[in-house]
Protein backbone atom coordinates (compact mmCIF):
# COMPACT_ATOMS: atom_id res chain seq x y z
CA UNK A 1 0.00 0.00 0.00
CA UNK A 2 1.27 3.43 -1.03
CA UNK A 3 2.20 5.79 1.94
CA UNK A 4 1.01 9.69 1.10
CA UNK A 5 1.21 12.82 2.93
CA UNK A 6 -1.41 14.64 3.95
CA UNK A 7 0.27 17.69 1.50
CA UNK A 8 0.11 14.82 -1.56
CA UNK A 9 -3.58 14.24 -0.42
CA UNK A 10 -4.50 17.97 -0.70
CA UNK A 11 -2.84 18.55 -4.36
CA UNK A 12 -4.31 15.68 -5.87
CA UNK A 13 -7.84 16.52 -4.59
CA UNK A 14 -7.24 20.15 -5.95
CA UNK A 15 -11.51 20.28 -6.57
CA UNK A 16 -12.48 18.97 -3.77
CA UNK A 17 -10.09 20.38 -1.47
CA UNK A 18 -10.71 23.91 -2.59
CA UNK A 19 -14.96 23.52 -2.82
CA UNK A 20 -14.50 22.04 0.51
CA UNK A 21 -13.00 25.06 1.84
CA UNK A 22 -15.36 27.19 -0.26
CA UNK A 23 -18.02 25.32 1.62
CA UNK A 24 -16.74 25.74 4.73
CA UNK A 25 -16.11 30.04 4.18
CA UNK A 26 -19.92 30.30 2.82
CA UNK A 27 -21.04 28.48 5.63
CA UNK A 28 -19.29 30.41 7.94
CA UNK A 29 -20.01 33.61 6.44
CA UNK A 30 -23.59 33.53 6.32
CA UNK A 31 -23.27 32.66 10.29
CA UNK A 32 -21.17 35.52 11.11
CA UNK A 33 -23.33 38.06 8.92
CA UNK A 34 -26.42 36.78 10.48
CA UNK A 35 -24.56 37.31 14.02
CA UNK A 36 -23.65 40.63 13.11
CA UNK A 37 -26.95 41.51 11.80
CA UNK A 38 -28.71 40.43 14.80
CA UNK A 39 -26.38 42.30 16.89
CA UNK A 40 -27.02 46.00 14.28
CA UNK A 41 -30.68 45.05 14.60
CA UNK A 42 -30.70 45.23 18.41
CA UNK A 43 -28.47 48.48 18.47
CA UNK A 44 -30.69 50.14 15.88
CA UNK A 45 -33.82 49.36 18.27
CA UNK A 46 -31.91 50.74 21.36
CA UNK A 47 -29.93 53.54 19.71
CA UNK A 48 -32.33 56.21 21.07
CA UNK A 49 -32.67 54.96 24.19
CA UNK A 50 -28.87 54.22 24.98
CA UNK A 51 -28.02 57.59 23.30
CA UNK A 52 -30.66 58.88 26.20
CA UNK A 53 -28.82 57.23 28.69
CA UNK A 54 -25.52 58.45 28.11
CA UNK A 55 -26.02 62.11 29.50
CA UNK A 56 -24.30 62.27 32.72
CA UNK A 57 -24.97 66.00 33.81
CA UNK A 58 -26.47 69.25 33.04
CA UNK A 59 -24.74 72.81 32.99
CA UNK A 60 -27.88 74.88 33.99
CA UNK A 61 -26.89 78.79 33.81
CA UNK A 62 -28.98 81.73 34.00
CA UNK A 63 -28.31 85.15 31.78
CA UNK A 64 -29.57 87.27 34.08
CA UNK A 65 -29.09 86.64 37.80
CA UNK A 66 -30.48 90.21 39.26
CA UNK A 67 -33.68 90.58 37.16
CA UNK A 68 -36.43 92.93 37.64
CA UNK A 69 -40.01 91.16 37.80
CA UNK A 70 -40.41 92.67 34.00
CA UNK A 71 -37.69 91.02 32.96
CA UNK A 72 -36.90 87.55 31.11
CA UNK A 73 -33.81 85.29 31.89
CA UNK A 74 -32.61 82.84 29.42
CA UNK A 75 -31.62 79.28 30.71
CA UNK A 76 -29.01 77.08 28.72
CA UNK A 77 -28.64 74.04 29.67
CA UNK A 78 -26.11 71.91 28.29
CA UNK A 79 -26.20 68.21 27.67
CA UNK A 80 -22.82 66.37 28.68
CA UNK A 81 -21.41 62.94 29.13
CA UNK A 82 -19.39 61.12 31.20
CA UNK A 83 -16.08 62.68 30.20
CA UNK A 84 -17.66 66.15 30.92
CA UNK A 85 -17.68 66.45 26.77
CA UNK A 86 -21.21 68.17 25.81
CA UNK A 87 -24.04 65.57 23.65
CA UNK A 88 -24.85 66.59 20.25
CA UNK A 89 -28.03 66.51 19.93
CA UNK A 90 -28.94 65.16 22.67
CA UNK A 91 -32.62 64.29 23.25
CA UNK A 92 -34.82 61.80 24.94
CA UNK A 93 -37.20 60.53 23.01
CA UNK A 94 -39.55 58.45 25.78
CA UNK A 95 -38.74 61.21 29.16
CA UNK A 96 -40.03 64.69 29.50
CA UNK A 97 -37.13 66.40 30.95
CA UNK A 98 -38.21 67.89 34.69
CA UNK A 99 -37.89 71.67 35.43
CA UNK A 100 -38.27 73.35 38.75
CA UNK A 101 -38.08 76.40 40.80
CA UNK A 102 -36.66 76.27 44.41
CA UNK A 103 -38.25 77.76 46.01
CA UNK A 104 -40.99 79.36 43.88
CA UNK A 105 -44.77 78.50 42.48
CA UNK A 106 -44.54 82.09 40.68
CA UNK A 107 -41.99 81.02 38.32
CA UNK A 108 -43.27 80.69 34.89
CA UNK A 109 -41.42 78.93 31.59
CA UNK A 110 -41.74 79.65 27.90
CA UNK A 111 -40.31 78.00 25.35
CA UNK A 112 -37.07 78.84 23.98
CA UNK A 113 -35.15 76.42 21.58
CA UNK A 114 -36.87 73.62 22.94
CA UNK A 115 -40.69 72.81 23.49
CA UNK A 116 -41.86 73.46 27.30
CA UNK A 117 -44.85 72.87 29.24
CA UNK A 118 -45.57 74.60 32.43
CA UNK A 119 -47.32 73.46 35.07
CA UNK A 120 -48.09 76.66 36.73
CA UNK A 121 -46.45 76.53 40.05
CA UNK A 122 -43.44 76.90 39.66
CA UNK A 123 -42.76 73.30 38.02
CA UNK A 124 -42.47 72.61 34.35
CA UNK A 125 -41.18 69.64 31.64
CA UNK A 126 -39.39 69.79 28.60
CA UNK A 127 -41.52 67.92 25.93
CA UNK A 128 -39.95 64.34 25.40
CA UNK A 129 -38.33 63.78 22.27
CA UNK A 130 -36.54 67.82 22.13
CA UNK A 131 -33.77 68.16 20.36
CA UNK A 132 -30.61 70.00 21.96
CA UNK A 133 -28.83 71.76 19.29
CA UNK A 134 -24.85 70.49 17.44
CA UNK A 135 -23.40 71.97 20.29
CA UNK A 136 -25.40 70.39 23.05
CA UNK A 137 -27.39 72.96 24.53
CA UNK A 138 -31.07 74.32 24.66
CA UNK A 139 -32.69 77.69 26.07
CA UNK A 140 -35.91 78.17 27.76
CA UNK A 141 -37.11 81.69 29.03
CA UNK A 142 -38.01 82.10 32.90
CA UNK A 143 -40.41 84.97 34.43
CA UNK A 144 -41.51 85.76 37.89
CA UNK A 145 -44.11 88.31 39.04
CA UNK A 146 -42.44 88.21 42.67
CA UNK A 147 -40.02 89.79 43.63
CA UNK A 148 -37.84 86.80 45.41
CA UNK A 149 -34.71 85.03 45.57
CA UNK A 150 -32.50 83.77 44.89
CA UNK A 151 -34.26 81.09 43.39
CA UNK A 152 -32.53 77.82 41.68
CA UNK A 153 -33.56 76.75 38.42
CA UNK A 154 -33.18 72.56 38.23
CA UNK A 155 -33.41 70.47 35.46
CA UNK A 156 -33.79 66.70 36.18
CA UNK A 157 -33.57 63.59 34.08
CA UNK A 158 -34.12 60.50 36.22
CA UNK A 159 -31.26 60.42 38.33
CA UNK A 160 -29.08 63.62 36.45
CA UNK A 161 -29.24 66.88 37.76
CA UNK A 162 -28.38 70.05 37.01
CA UNK A 163 -29.10 73.49 38.54
CA UNK A 164 -28.37 77.17 38.31
CA UNK A 165 -27.01 76.73 42.14
CA UNK A 166 -23.71 75.00 40.81
CA UNK A 167 -23.13 77.72 38.20
CA UNK A 168 -23.16 80.42 40.69
CA UNK A 169 -26.11 81.89 38.87
CA UNK A 170 -29.42 81.47 40.98
CA UNK A 171 -31.89 84.10 40.20
CA UNK A 172 -33.15 86.97 42.75
CA UNK A 173 -35.92 89.15 41.55
CA UNK A 174 -36.56 92.75 42.70
CA UNK A 175 -39.47 95.04 41.76
CA UNK A 176 -40.19 96.07 38.51
CA UNK A 177 -40.30 99.75 37.29
CA UNK A 178 -42.78 102.78 39.04
CA UNK A 179 -46.16 102.30 37.02
CA UNK A 180 -48.68 104.04 40.51
CA UNK A 181 -48.58 104.59 43.87
CA UNK A 182 -50.78 103.88 46.55
CA UNK A 183 -52.14 106.41 48.23
CA UNK A 184 -53.24 105.88 52.25
CA UNK A 185 -54.83 107.82 54.55
CA UNK A 186 -54.59 106.74 58.02
CA UNK A 187 -57.66 108.25 59.33
CA UNK A 188 -60.79 108.62 57.19
CA UNK A 189 -63.27 110.32 57.31
CA UNK A 190 -61.20 112.85 58.38
CA UNK A 191 -61.71 115.42 61.00
CA UNK A 192 -61.40 119.38 60.25
CA UNK A 193 -58.46 120.55 62.15
CA UNK A 194 -57.22 117.33 62.95
CA UNK A 195 -53.70 116.17 61.18
CA UNK A 196 -53.50 112.54 58.98
CA UNK A 197 -50.61 110.85 57.77
CA UNK A 198 -50.71 109.75 53.69
CA UNK A 199 -48.56 106.77 52.97
CA UNK A 200 -47.12 106.80 49.42
CA UNK A 201 -46.58 103.74 48.27
CA UNK A 202 -44.30 103.22 44.77
CA UNK A 203 -45.85 100.20 42.96
CA UNK A 204 -44.95 98.18 39.82
CA UNK A 205 -46.93 97.12 36.99
CA UNK A 206 -47.79 93.81 39.55
CA UNK A 207 -48.61 95.75 42.22
CA UNK A 208 -45.63 94.99 43.91
CA UNK A 209 -43.92 97.84 46.55
CA UNK A 210 -40.51 99.34 45.31
CA UNK A 211 -38.35 99.34 48.11
CA UNK A 212 -36.21 102.60 47.60
CA UNK A 213 -37.92 104.02 45.13
CA UNK A 214 -36.39 107.48 43.94
CA UNK A 215 -36.60 109.78 41.12
CA UNK A 216 -33.71 111.91 40.77
CA UNK A 217 -34.83 113.96 37.96
CA UNK A 218 -38.27 114.49 38.60
CA UNK A 219 -40.75 115.61 41.52
CA UNK A 220 -43.98 113.80 42.70
CA UNK A 221 -46.86 116.19 42.26
CA UNK A 222 -49.91 115.95 44.83
CA UNK A 223 -52.49 117.50 43.46
CA UNK A 224 -55.78 117.72 45.91
CA UNK A 225 -59.24 118.46 45.01
CA UNK A 226 -59.37 120.84 47.91
CA UNK A 227 -57.65 124.42 48.35
CA UNK A 228 -57.21 123.86 52.61
CA UNK A 229 -55.04 121.21 52.81
CA UNK A 230 -51.94 122.45 54.44
CA UNK A 231 -48.46 120.32 54.04
CA UNK A 232 -45.83 119.12 56.54
CA UNK A 233 -43.01 117.24 56.24
CA UNK A 234 -43.39 113.66 57.95
CA UNK A 235 -40.41 110.71 57.99
CA UNK A 236 -37.53 113.09 56.62
CA UNK A 237 -39.87 114.02 52.68
CA UNK A 238 -39.31 117.24 51.60
CA UNK A 239 -43.04 118.59 50.96
CA UNK A 240 -43.37 121.98 49.33
CA UNK A 241 -46.40 123.59 48.88
CA UNK A 242 -46.55 124.84 45.01
CA UNK A 243 -48.98 127.85 46.02
CA UNK A 244 -49.29 128.50 49.63
CA UNK A 245 -53.20 127.64 50.66
CA UNK A 246 -53.63 126.25 47.36
CA UNK A 247 -53.98 122.33 47.72
CA UNK A 248 -51.00 121.50 45.38
CA UNK A 249 -47.72 120.28 46.57
CA UNK A 250 -45.04 118.22 45.81
CA UNK A 251 -42.17 115.69 46.96
CA UNK A 252 -38.84 117.22 45.72
CA UNK A 253 -37.27 114.95 43.19
CA UNK A 254 -34.24 112.58 44.75
CA UNK A 255 -36.27 111.98 47.63
CA UNK A 256 -35.72 108.12 48.58
CA UNK A 257 -38.84 106.04 49.54
CA UNK A 258 -38.26 103.33 52.23
CA UNK A 259 -37.48 99.89 52.16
Amino acid sequence: MQTRSASQVVSSNPTRARGGLRSRLWRNGIRVAGILGAVLAVQGATAEEAHAQAVASFDVVADNSAPTVDDQVTITVTARDATNAPIPNFSDPANPIDLAAIVSATVRYTSGSVAVTDALDGTAVIDAGEGFDGAGQATFIVTNTVPEGPIAITVTLGAVVGSTNVSGTDITWSAGALVDFDVAVDVDPQTAGLQSVITLTARDLFGNAIGNFSDPVNPIAIDADSATPVYADVGGFDVNELVPGGGDAQIDAGVSFDA
